[in-house]
């Protein structure tokens, strides 16, 4: 259960933290100010992600 808990916090997060970058992706267009835009990338979980995919090791089949 705790599990599946935590599964569904990080859902939400993440679901969240899509609609802000939306949301800043809109108001930096609309503004002409691309910096609102950078501040809320998700570079460093790009990051995570790639260097986790990175490390997998290669399946031969």
């Amino acid at each position: 259960m705790e599990t599946e808990t935590l599964d569904l916090i990080d859902g939400i997060i993440v679901s969240l933290t899509r609609t802000a970058r939306e949301a800043a992706d809109a108001a930096a267009r609309e503004l002409g100010e691309p910096a609102l835009a950078t501040a809320f990338e998700l570079s460093t979980l790009h990051k995570r992600y790639a260097k986790k995919k990175a490390e997998e090791p290669v399946q031969e089949g």
